[in-house]
């Protein structure tokens, strides 16, 4: 259905949850910064920021979605898996490994569960219109982490869970990078009402507007990045406060995936979902009612 680019604007000031560790399985003290950093910056710039004590119905979530997503790869995953290449492969294997495909009955009653958490959702944005919490629990790993054991993927999983649910429920978000810590790059994400993509971007723009921007730059010489990759590769990695070059008219620059398609992976616990941004830059994940995304 057409849906217009920016929807009606909310009466008084716009509300905004906080919730720094989403379903309560813990939280980097670096990341619980960056939340607290932004939610200052929002309240600077006149949103109502306040502190939740949850979203709604996250583990809940988390097993439909690890169920539905199971049963829709298990027909064709020899073809898919060829398509996901080592590593992307190793990693949903291990989700299969441990869920097993509902039957035709179950695959009913998962339907209905995700309907219900999309309720439990619209509920709860409708009463704060906007969700800050964090792209990553956890400071960026090590790549390949996800697909090196079950441990690795385990950790990787609980850190962007927040990611996982809100594709899950099918509501758009923001990623906004918040600074540097330790040299590398932190943020959080703004979520919204289904279809409310602006009142993302807006608040994405008033934070961006009072933190800065981070954009790629050469890394510093004699770096890490710099020895193992030679300097043609390295120049396409390291992160500062320069200018980022034009912007649209409307906020921050962004772009949008596709319902049920990932770009490529990016390292976990950048300013970007994994499989969903690029490090440090603004990304939005447009609404969508897939749960086919990995």
């Amino acid at each position: 259905m057409p849906v217009p680019a920016y929807g009606e604007p909310l009466p008084g000031r716009v509300k905004v949850a906080v919730v720094a560790d989403p379903g309560g399985h813990g939280v980097h003290p670096t990341i619980r910064g960056a939340i607290a950093t932004a939610a200052d910056a929002l309240r600077d710039a006149g949103y109502d920021v306040r502190e939740v004590q949850d979203v709604p119905r996250m583990d809940e979530a988390l097993e439909a979605y690890g169920r539905i997503t199971v049963t829709e790869f298990a027909p064709t995953w020899p073809v898919v898996r060829n398509l996901l290449g080592e590593g992307g492969d190793r990693y949903i294997e291990m989700t299969m490994e441990r869920t097993p495909p509902a039957s035709a009955d179950e695959f009913m009653k998962l339907m209905g569960t995700w309907m219900n958490i999309r309720r439990s959702w619209a509920e709860f944005l409708d009463d704060y219109p906007l969700l800050l919490g964090p792209v990553f629990t956890e400071p960026p790993v090590e790549p390949g982490l996800e697909s090196r054991d079950r441990s690795g993927r385990d950790r990787v999983g609980s850190g962007m869970r927040l990611c996982t649910v809100t594709s899950f429920v099918g509501v758009p978000g923001v990623a906004v990078p918040t600074g540097m810590v330790d040299g590398l790059p932190c943020g959080v994400q703004i979520v919204g009402r289904a279809f409310r993509e602006d009142l993302c971007l807006g608040a994405a723009q008033a934070i961006e507007d009072r933190l800065g921007v981070l954009t790629p730059v050469d890394p510093r010489v004699g770096g890490r990045a710099d020895r193992a990759l030679g300097p043609r590769r390295a120049r396409t990695i390291g992160f500062s406060d320069a200018p980022r070059g034009p912007r649209g008219p409307r906020g921050p620059r962004a772009f949008r995936t596709l319902p049920g398609r990932a770009s490529p992976p990016v390292r976990p616990g950048t300013a970007g979902c994994s499989a969903r941004f690029r490090p440090g830059v603004t990304g939005t994940r447009s609404t969508s009612a897939s749960a086919s995304c990995a």
